[in-house]
């Protein structure tokens, strides 16, 4: 069984950027022969992020869902924030210390991120395969043989500053600024 598996992180609260991000994962996917699992290994909030601070890092994940995640590890959420989004959304929150199981038809994978890995430093150790957290603006691309536990493939695709935005993201983008902001003065702040 072969599995692409596609790899962000580092968006770091910057909600402009994502629909950049969509329209390059979306070129990359449409190149490739089997189906992808989308994972993102982490650094997807900031606390100088005013759209982060509004949210409590919720935002970067609720787009993540509407650009088809399977996976997200999170290092920025406490556990009830986390638990508290998880019924919200359809991607998978994991925390980014453990390990996340990912069914493949007869074919359990655990993953696991490691933000000190460089990019080109994905790799299977004990049947786990070690995810590096790419800069933002870098793609990481797999290609994994299941069954033999062997990466057989890797690339890196840029998000370049003239990737046209998708309209759909960006809308979604809109929708949750609007959500945080009636969200935050019914809590009585302003925005």
């Amino acid at each position: 069984m072969i599995v692409e598996i596609i790899v962000t992180a580092s968006i770091q609260g910057d909600l402009e950027y994502m629909p950049r991000l969509f329209t390059a994962i979306r070129e990359l996917k449409t190149s490739l022969p089997h189906k992808a699992l989308l994972i993102d290994t982490g650094q997807s909030a900031s606390d100088e992020s005013p759209i982060c601070i509004m949210t409590e890092n919720r935002a970067p994940y609720i787009v993540m869902d509407a650009m088809g995640y399977h996976f997200a590890f999170d290092d920025s959420m406490s556990l009830d924030n986390r638990e508290r989004v998880q019924p919200d959304v359809q991607l998978r929150l994991i925390d980014s210390r453990e390990e996340a199981i990912v069914m493949l038809g007869a074919f359990q994978l655990l993953v696991k991120c490691d933000p000190s890995a460089p990019i080109d430093q994905a790799r299977i150790e004990n049947g786990i395969l070690i995810l590096p957290q790419p800069q933002k603006n870098t793609i990481l691309h797999l290609t994994l043989a299941v069954d033999t536990m062997r990466i057989t493939q890797t690339s890196i695709t840029m998000v370049n500053d003239d990737t046209l935005p998708d309209s759909t993201i960006a809308g979604t983008i809109e929708f949750v600024i609007g959500e945080a902001r009636y969200y935050q003065k019914k809590r009585g702040g302003t925005s």
